[in-house]
């Protein structure tokens, strides 16, 4: 269980939203006081494929992903290509993530030969109504 839903009970986590889809698949802390890593196997054209998901809050007017106030993000996403048994990166956020943010995870996973997803704002509201009806 997310800490932060320990403080917040009515809220959800949006790695808990995710990985409600995914089967086979488990929240992973970066730290005993944040969630914000997770991973779960998936099976496309017959084949198990692993995921390492990074999930990043974001808060505001206008709540974006950017490249020069999230890096950290840069070296977790690093983290996960670092792994030999990760396949895909996903990036899950519930505000817009940057274009120049996309482009620079885009080239390090291809400089991996790896690939990426990203989940932001807009998908997170269908996943929100996926989720809300499956409770």
């Amino acid at each position: 269980e997310c800490n932060y839903m320990k403080k917040n009970p009515d809220d959800i986590c949006m790695q808990k939203i995710v990985m409600k889809h995914a089967t086979g698949g488990q929240v992973r802390p970066h730290s005993p006081t944040e969630y914000g890593d997770f991973t779960f196997e998936s099976t496309i054209k017959r084949s198990h494929v692993k995921y390492y998901g990074v999930a990043k809050g974001v808060t505001g007017r206008n709540p974006t992903l950017t490249h020069s106030k999230d890096e950290h993000v840069i070296g977790q996403v690093l983290k996960g290509l670092n792994t030999g048994t990760v396949q895909n990166i996903m990036v899950v956020s519930n505000g817009t993530i940057d274009f120049s943010l996309r482009d620079i995870l885009i080239d390090l996973t291809n400089k991996f030969g790896k690939k990426i997803t990203f989940i932001d704002r807009e998908d997170m509201a269908r996943l929100m109504l996926s989720y809300d009806n499956m409770r």
